[in-house]
Order: C-alpha cells, then structure tokens, then sequence
C-alpha cells in the first residue's frame, strides 16, 4: 500500500477478479527487452538508452554498470 500500487480485495476463490483492470497490464503491454553482447563481461560498462516515443523522445544514460552472472538464468 505504501508504494502507490493498487490493493484489490478479491473473493477467496477469485471469482471477480478481472486482471484487464489492474494497471500492471498496461505496464506490461508497454514494456520493452533489451539485450545486448560484450566482448568484456567483467568489466564496467557505459549504457545509453535513445527513445523514440510519440510523446517524448530522450536519452538514458547509464554509467559504471557491472553485470553478474548466475548459473541458471536470473
């Protein structure tokens, strides 16, 4: 409650729950992968991020990251 979610009281078996209006959907239909491959996985890395929004377009830079590494995905 304290993070500006939403809280959705449900029946027990959740009968009346209509996940099309909770508004994590629309932040999943609007979210975006981003992958990439380096040459030097241990070492820090400079990101930048251009976006091209119908809305605002703008440039996220992102600076000193390190990535780990763990077996079997995340």
């Amino acid at each position: 409650e304290c993070t500006g979610g939403t809280v959705e009281f449900i029946k027990r078996d959740a009968s009346d729950l209509d996940l099309s209006k909770l508004q994590i959907i629309n932040i999943l239909e609007n979210s975006y992968l981003i992958e990439f491959n380096t040459l030097n996985p241990d070492g820090t890395h400079v990101i930048q991020v251009y976006i091209f929004d119908e809305h605002a377009d703008g440039l996220l830079t992102l600076v000193d990251v390190r990535y780990e590494f763990s077996y079997g995905g995340f």
